[in-house]
C-alpha cells in the first residue's frame, strides 16, 4: 500500500514506474498488492526513483491516511468476521485496500465511528452486515436455490409448493 501510494503521490503510472526500476507491471503491481515483496537491489531502486529512503520504503509505519487501514489488518475483525458467510474472499477483501486506499480508509473509519458511536457489540454488527447482504440480493440466493434444486433430483423429491390453507 506504502508503494502505492508513493507511486500515486510522484505522478508515475505504474508502467512508468516500472520501467524506470526495471522491474515488470504485473511484478509491480503484486509488489503493490502485498504478494511480492522485492529483494533489497529492487527496493533501492524504487527508493531512488521514488525520492524517499530506502528505510522509509520499508517501514511498517504507514502514512497518518492509511492507519485507520492498518489497524483493520492488525486488528481480529479480518479473522473474526465471517466474510465467507457473505460470499467475500478475504483476498480480495486485501485487494480493495490495496487497490483504494484512501477509499477504504474513509469507509473503514465510517465503520468504525458508527461502531463506537453506538457502543455497537459484534454480533449486533455481524447481523446488521447479514441484513445488508440480504437486502442487497432481495433475500434471493440463486447458489442455494440451485443447491436445493440439484438435491431435489438427486434425492427424487418433488418439488411442488406446499399448499397453505385459506381461512
Amino acid at each position: 500500500m506504502k508503494l502505492r501510494e508513493l507511486r500515486q503521490e510522484r505522478g508515475f503510472t505504474p508502467a512508468e514506474l516500472a520501467r524506470a526500476c526495471d522491474v515488470s507491471v504485473s511484478y509491480l503491481n503484486e509488489i503493490e498488492k502485498g504478494k511480492k515483496y522485492p529483494k533489497a537491489d529492487k527496493i533501492l531502486s524504487l527508493s531512488k526513483v521514488l525520492g524517499v529512503t530506502y528505510d522509509q520504503l520499508t517501514s511498517l509505519t504507514l502514512s497518518r491516511r492509511l492507519e485507520p487501514i492498518s489497524e483493520l489488518l492488525q486488528s481480529d475483525v479480518l479473522k473474526e468476521f465471517p466474510l465467507e458467510m457473505f460470499g467475500l474472499d478475504p483476498v480480495r477483501i486485501v485487494e480493495l485496500i490495496a487497490d483504494a486506499p484512501a477509499k477504504m480508509n474513509a469507509f473503514i473509519s465510517t465503520l468504525f465511528e458508527i461502531a463506537r458511536n453506538y457502543e455497537m457489540r459484534q454480533e449486533n454488527f455481524f447481523l446488521a452486515a447479514l441484513r445488508s447482504y440480504q437486502e442487497m440480493h432481495d433475500n434471493y440466493f440463486e447458489d442455494l436455490e440451485q443447491d436445493v434444486r440439484t438435491f431435489c433430483v438427486e434425492e427424487k423429491l418433488t418439488t411442488t409448493a406446499p399448499s397453505i390453507p385459506l381461512n
